[in-house]
């Protein structure tokens, strides 16, 4: 399964399904050629809604 996401809001809601079905671990990878951007993204907005 691929998910693509564009901002912080996708990146919370897009995955919720998922771990609401029993998913226990969700690989992220980053095909943009600004990586960095995305990493910071996880890091200060997303990640800290699935602790």
């Amino acid at each position: 399964m691929l998910v693509v996401i564009s901002n912080a809001k996708e990146g919370i809601k897009k995955p919720q399904k998922y771990i609401e079905l029993g998913f226990t671990e969700i690989v992220l990878t980053n095909s943009s050629p600004k990586r960095h951007q995305l990493v910071k993204l996880i890091a200060e907005k997303i990640s800290p809604n699935f602790k």
